[in-house]
């Protein structure tokens, strides 16, 4: 359970930080 909790949160970590850099590429282009 643990791990379940462990990779859950390192998976929205990966996500927020896909999401942030995306949004920064998009905004530096426009």
């Amino acid at each position: 359970w643990l791990e379940c909790v462990k990779n859950l949160k390192m998976t929205d970590a990966i996500s927020y930080a896909y999401a942030t850099e995306f949004f920064t590429d998009s905004v530096e282009k426009t």
